[in-house]
């Protein structure tokens, strides 16, 4: 099992399949490369690493009515999958995808969940 602790940058809830009756919620969790320097007792910013999710059907659904922008989540999921993308202004980038998402949990600024705020 594997965890992301981060920040959503996106999230949105898709219905598909034939009748429209399979939800899919997308979302993107920015995961934080800085630390905290405790010789000049600043942060250091070292930038990001992003990963997609996609959750399916009824927790996919449930997950869509509370996940927003800026909440701070932890994912738990099975495995990365990576994969290689031409980016727009050239060169070569890599998404980054957890597959098989058993729990999303919002987190609260002191870093603790709440059971009412997570999916699984």
């Amino acid at each position: 099992m594997k965890q992301v602790m981060g920040f959503v940058g996106k999230a949105d809830v898709k219905y598909v399949g034939a009748s429209g009756d399979k939800a899919v919620c997308n979302f993107t969790v920015a995961e934080s490369n800085g630390y905290f320097d405790k010789t000049s007792n600043q942060w250091v910013d070292k930038g990001s690493t992003w990963y997609e999710f996609a959750v399916w059907n009824d927790p996919g659904f449930r997950l869509g009515q509370w996940i927003q922008k800026g909440m701070k989540v932890l994912v738990d999921f099975d495995k990365i999958e990576v994969r290689e993308y031409q980016k727009t202004a050239g060169g070569v980038g890599f998404a980054l995808t957890g597959t098989n998402v058993q729990k999303v949990t919002r987190l609260h600024h002191e870093g603790n969940g709440n059971a009412a705020d997570e999916i699984s």
